[in-house]
């Protein structure tokens, strides 16, 4: 399986709409935001995601390609605000399910990682996992990030309450 991981083009929209929107379907529990909130977004603004990460101002996406299909995607944001401009949160972490266990994951995330890294403007990266998430959890450790603390009853689904993990990395 030759992967290829790249920042998406603004073409590619609808590749990362339905990459989302199944995302979200199959793994609510990952996602602060919901299928149905997700479901009634104009085209542009799903455009908008990828524009954003095209002109880095708060923002950077990267997915993964095989055979010229996206098949998963991580971003990265941040808040320019001068005392915390330092910190990146990684979010929005995805790998369709039956290309999952193959290692595309880790090349999304290092690769993520990699490119903040080389601009030399952040110290510090971080994010959330629901903690009944465990294969994402230890690939998260894999890559470097520790748990911080635990946020509880930070999601509410179909009436149950879940935990987040807090994660750090720094570069």
């Amino acid at each position: 399986m030759a992967i290829e991981i790249r920042k998406p083009k603004v073409e590619e929209w609808e590749q990362f709409k339905e990459l989302r929107l199944k995302s979200l379907h199959e793994y609510p529990l990952a996602f602060a935001s919901s299928y149905d909130e997700q479901l009634d977004k104009s085209n542009e603004e799903w455009k908008s995601y990828i524009l954003a990460s095209e002109t880095e101002k708060d923002s950077v996406m990267f997915c993964a390609y095989e055979d010229g299909q996206m098949i998963g995607c991580v971003s990265g944001i941040w808040n320019n605000r001068k005392k915390v401009s330092h910190i990146v949160s990684i979010v929005g972490m995805f790998v369709f399910s039956d290309k999952q266990n193959k290692g595309v994951g880790y090349k999304l995330v290092t690769t993520l990682l990699d490119y903040l890294h080389k601009k030399e403007r952040f110290h510090k990266a971080k994010l959330s996992v629901v903690s009944s998430n465990l294969p994402a959890h230890n690939l998260y450790k894999k890559v470097g990030f520790v748990d911080a603390g635990v946020l509880h009853a930070e999601l509410f689904i179909d009436g149950k309450y879940h935990d987040f993990i807090e994660m750090e990395r720094f570069f």
